[in-house]
């Protein structure tokens, strides 16, 4: 319990110190960086009081500098918007060309409809044709095959008779 009471003591009198402790540093170190000591020891120490050291910004001066950075800002925003305009452009001329492709492809589709459909509508013809020509293609087959067999016949018969008359087998 005395523990307790001594942790709470101490930290109360550090949290009232604290403040403090920032007023003196502040104050301190405004000197050095008037006198030029400031240095990385004293920005460290600063920074990790959350202090501000160096001139204090007139409100023309910090007005001026937000202007600035507003400016800096728009140009950014600016450029941005360029950027965002211009990949929109070419979106818009890749989105036309595949436009033209589709009509391109649904004229072809259109007319391969219709040449299939005036197709259809003659299948007996078609498919006598059709049939007609294998008909001859397959008498021309069938010549050739006897042909082929006659000569084939006559001339097994030709090597036969001349093996056994000059070979003597």
């Amino acid at each position: 319990m005395i523990i307790e009471i001594l942790a709470a003591i101490i930290a109360t009198v550090l949290g009232g110190l604290f403040p403090l402790i920032r007023k003196f540093a502040k104050s301190r170190f405004d000197k050095l960086y008037a006198k030029g000591r400031y240095g990385k020891f004293h920005q460290s120490v600063a920074k990790l009081l959350d202090i501000e050291v160096g001139e204090e910004k007139s409100f023309d001066k910090r007005l001026e500098e937000n202007f600035e950075k507003l400016q800096k800002a728009f140009e950014k925003v600016e450029h941005a918007t360029e950027d965002f305009n211009e990949l929109l452009r070419e979106k818009e001329a890749s989105v036309l060309v595949m436009k033209e492709q589709v009509e391109v492809l649904s004229r072809k589709e259109e007319n391969l409809k219709s040449k299939m459909e005036s197709m259809g509508e003659s299948p007996d013809e078609t498919q006598k044709l059709f049939e007609e020509s294998i008909a001859k293609m397959r008498k021309r087959n069938a010549r050739r095959d006897y042909a082929i067999f006659v000569f084939a016949v006559i001339f097994s018969g030709l090597i036969t008779f001349l093996v056994r008359h000059y070979v003597n087998v």
